[in-house]
């Protein structure tokens, strides 16, 4: 059964990837197979610059079956993807993991909804350290998405960046039922175009 999974998840990851390909080609109008990668100091993909005259930003999250991929011009960008599960330590994780406000909002809940709500969040901190390129450099509670859960009609938050004084707009997706998700862009403001099924997103 463990190889099984193995397998399952080493599939994913290769459809996820091989779908990548096929959409960065379709802006770049080359040949899939051609595109060329390098990594920052954090490891951190990106498109080498002689094959990459529009300045696309990209990244790519997947997540049990679910892949994303978030596509920007020239500002960088960050996307994850969670699958909604129960947890039953997830204010221990947060308290020890994200800010006094965060915590605040989430021990309010309901604990029938802190649960997705914790996750809400884990995928918008994952987003945005995503976006920034640096890793864990940034602790995850020296920046605050508290308003990602604690307004139903706020899907959105700007978060001053604490490391280099840059705006981030980090937003919630609306994803396949048993998924939440999250994307994040440099800006204060930020448009998400939906495209095809189960595998791409543009901002």
């Amino acid at each position: 059964m463990g190889q099984f999974h193995f397998d399952e998840d080493k599939c994913q990851y290769a459809v996820a990837h091989a779908s990548l390909r096929k959409i960065l080609a379709g802006y770049l109008s080359i040949d899939p197979e051609t595109i060329q990668f390098i990594l920052n100091s954090y490891a951190k993909p990106a498109l080498v610059d002689d094959q990459n005259p529009q300045q696309l930003q990209f990244n790519l999250s997947h997540s049990n079956g679910l892949a994303l991929i978030a596509v920007s011009t020239i500002q960088p960008v960050g996307v994850d993807v969670e699958r909604i599960k129960h947890l039953t330590n997830h204010l221990k994780l947060a308290e020890r993991h994200f800010s006094p406000d965060e915590i605040d909002v989430l021990k309010q809940k309901d604990r029938s909804v802190s649960s997705a709500a914790f996750i809400q969040l884990w995928a918008g901190k994952e987003a945005f350290i995503k976006a920034r390129g640096n890793g864990m450099s940034l602790p995850l509670n020296q920046f605050s998405l508290a308003k990602l859960i604690s307004d139903p009609e706020s899907p959105s938050c700007v978060v001053p960046d604490p490391g280099d004084g840059r705006h981030w707009w980090v937003s919630r997706l609306h994803l396949f039922d048993g998924y939440l998700g999250a994307v994040a862009v440099q800006g204060e403001s930020g448009t998400i175009n939906y495209l095809s099924g189960r595998t791409d997103l543009f901002v």
